[in-house]
């Protein structure tokens, strides 16, 4: 008698046997090997799964979305397997327990109608994180692969699975550049003692290695004689191999995890990134030196790329424009709470000319906006408040946003749409009072013919003390009909300020009170 002739008491009876019951993929392996066995085991195998999967719901590790909102455990358990295969959204926490992995995998893998997966991936107890790591990250790369050849699929993840003891970046970087007490050492024969003394003491004037070397260079360690700085790049060796998706079809990607870009995950996200037809593409958070940056930078280009969004990378900014420079589709760049380092410098010709919308801090908008003959497309700037550049202002200590409005005031064309997350953050306010007071003949921000405030109108009371003053100078001035509709007072004087000081605004947006004033 063949193994598939057994009574079915018998095959649950030895499926039991299997480690940890029909929680481990050997379960699944065995229902897979032939149709009886697959029609035997398989629903078993996802009873057990649904009832894991209503314990994660019940924890908060699993969220689910369809088109009426956010899904309980109670309406999950009264649909029929179908239905709970037509969720839209699953948010969900995936640590390094195997059942709890493989119920949220299956779950991906059956859904018909999903349309985006945010996953967070993470340690959750000591144990996992001294000798279960690394059984785990394959399965991790498998998952990932499952998402990304769904058609369509928005995947975000978050989270950390690397240990202290990882080596710093995917790349091993080796420079050297001589001495002064080298290059005289091998110049003059001196006594040995003298030469390390000079040697340690001239240390400090050691020449910087060559900025932001962006192709991989297999040189050996240079000779003293021609005293020329050297580097050599090279992949550091993985720990486990991962299989590449063999038709990546999502188009939207956010990340948000620096383990997918060391050593062992690294090929997989350059092959996700270069053949998936992402045009959505979100990178923050995720800590790696400059130098590893600029080498996986150089190895992208994605063909469909539209949407990009960048926050707190440290890449160089040449690296950066020499990226952009391969991507002209792209329409909507995000800069958040990033600082341009290294040289400063975009091409002269058109690069973007798609360019709609720049959101970004000062820092990195002016480069930009100085360089408009570049992006003609441009008709929305976005000015995010900075918290780390130290302030250059001569008008208010704090304010770090005068050089973008300064560089606004000697623009004339074409108009854009300007919007500020913060009104007191961004420093509009007491810019305008200083150039009032300084000039007020010349027209202030021509190039701005709509403000939209993103938060509301927070001032403090010295900025709210100046307005009322204005007014009080101004008080032949009438008032507009639209803004007697405001609640607020501080709301009115405000925009009634905004009217007079910019002649050639037409609109203002408040979009926490759903309004849109109209220029009397």
């Amino acid at each position: 008698m063949s193994f598939a002739d057994l009574p079915n008491e018998l095959l649950f009876e030895m499926s039991e046997y299997i480690p940890f019951g029909f929680h481990e993929p050997s379960c699944l392996r065995l229902a897979l090997t032939c149709r009886r066995l697959h029609e035997l085991l398989m629903p078993q195998i996802l009873q057990v799964q649904d009832r894991i999967f209503l314990r994660l719901m019940s924890n908060g590790r699993i969220r689910l979305h369809d088109e009426k909102g956010i899904a309980n455990p109670k309406q999950y358990s009264k649909r029929s397997r179908m239905a709970r295969e037509s969720y839209q959204e699953i948010w969900c926490s995936v640590y390094n327990i195997d059942q709890n992995f493989h119920c949220v995998h299956s779950f991906i893998l059956r859904s018909k109608r999903l349309q985006k997966v945010v996953v967070t991936i993470g340690r959750e107890s000591i144990a996992e994180m001294a000798g279960m790591l690394d059984v785990s990250r394959p399965k991790i790369a498998d998952f990932i692969n499952s998402c990304v050849e769904k058609p369509g699929l928005e995947l975000w993840i978050y989270g950390e699975l690397d240990d202290y003891h990882q080596p710093e970046g995917p790349f091993e970087s080796h420079f050297f550049s001589p001495t002064i007490g080298e290059r005289l050492a091998k110049a003059v024969p001196l006594v040995g003692i003298v030469t390390e003394r000079l040697t340690n003491f001239l240390d400090m004037f050691r020449p910087a290695p060559a900025v932001m070397p962006i192709h991989f260079a297999n040189t050996s360690r240079a000779s003293l004689l021609n005293f020329k700085p050297s580097h050599s790049v090279a992949y550091r060796e993985p720990k486990f191999r991962v299989r590449l998706a063999q038709r990546p079809q999502m188009t939207s990607l956010k990340l948000s995890c620096r383990d997918l870009f060391l050593a062992s995950y690294l090929p997989l996200t350059i092959h996700i990134l270069n053949t998936a037809p992402i045009a959505k593409l979100e990178l923050s958070k995720i800590i790696l030196d400059p130098y590893s940056w600029s080498h996986i930078f150089s190895q992208l280009t994605l063909s469909c790329l539209t949407k990009l969004s960048i926050a707190k990378l440290s890449i160089a900014f040449l690296d950066l424009a020499a990226f952009l420079a391969r991507h002209s589709l792209i329409t909507d760049l995000d800069f958040q709470d990033s600082q341009p380092s290294g040289i400063v410098r975009l091409p002269p010709a058109p690069f973007l000319p798609t360019l709609t919308t720049l959101s970004g801090e000062s820092s990195y908008l002016i480069p930009f906006l100085q360089n408009s003959a570049s992006f003609p497309a441009l008709h929305t700037v976005r000015l995010k408040p900075s918290t780390t550049v130290p302030s250059t202002s001569p008008y208010y200590k704090g304010n770090k946003c005068d050089p973008f409005y300064d560089l606004l005031a000697h623009r004339q064309s074409p108009r854009i749409t300007l919007s500020l997350d913060s009104l007191q953050a961004c420093g509009l306010v007491p810019w305008l009072m200083h150039r009032l007071a300084k000039d007020s003949s010349s027209p202030l921000l021509p190039c701005v013919d709509r403000l939209c405030f993103l938060g509301a109108l927070d001032l403090s009371h010295d900025v709210l003390a100046d307005i009322k003053s204005w007014h009080l100078l101004h008080s032949h001035l009438p008032l507009s009909a639209l803004l007697l509709e405001l609640e607020d007072r501080t709301e009115v004087f405000t925009a009634h300020f905004l009217w007079r000081a910019c002649p050639e605004l037409k609109f203002i947006s408040l979009s926490v009170l759903d309004k849109v004033l109209l220029r009397p």
